[in-house]
């Protein structure tokens, strides 16, 4: 689809609706998908409460908890364009143009993704914030395709059919 002067219209362009969703992902795939993408995270906080001994974690004893899913994001996406869950539901994350998503795509949509829920972490705060961001999230994803940590890295999750792969 094209915008005015013949140009490309981007996934988040006003002048595109409805949007067309043509090999996107659909919301209940990308949702089986951070199931399973929280395996290796309940991993993580399982090893390390039982390293500490207890369930009243210090704040540098929370750190692997609050670290590991943006670094797990941002590793499989950045290396692989997708994540345990993505591999399993038959998912990628790639760039807006359709292209393999850069590394810093993946920062940004790691660390939008997971940063407040690790900031809720450290300020109990903050746990309304984080569940807002959850809600937000899994609404845009639901009535739009695409999530705000897709809109801010301009990221798009889309089915995996193995062609492609640049």
């Amino acid at each position: 689809m094209t915008g005015g002067a013949g140009q490309p219209v981007s996934p988040w362009s006003l002048e595109r609706h409805p949007r067309d969703r043509l090999g996107e992902c659909d919301p209940f795939r990308r949702v089986g998908a951070r199931v399973v993408d929280f395996i290796p995270h309940f991993a993580v906080v399982v090893a390390t409460l039982a390293a500490a001994g207890r369930v009243d974690l210090s704040d540098s004893e929370r750190l692997p908890i609050i670290i590991f899913p943006v670094i797990y994001e941002l590793v499989m996406v950045g290396l692989r364009g997708q994540t345990l869950g993505k591999m399993a539901v038959h998912a990628r994350v790639v760039a807006a143009d359709g292209g393999r998503a850069s590394w810093a795509q993946a920062a940004v949509r790691s660390l939008s993704l997971y940063g407040l829920a690790g900031l809720a972490g450290y300020v109990s705060v903050l746990g309304a914030p984080s569940m807002g961001w959850l809600f937000l999230t899994l609404a845009m994803m639901f009535f739009h395709g695409l999530g705000p940590h897709d809109y801010l890295a301009r990221t798009k999750v889309v089915l995996d059919t193995g062609i492609n792969r640049s």
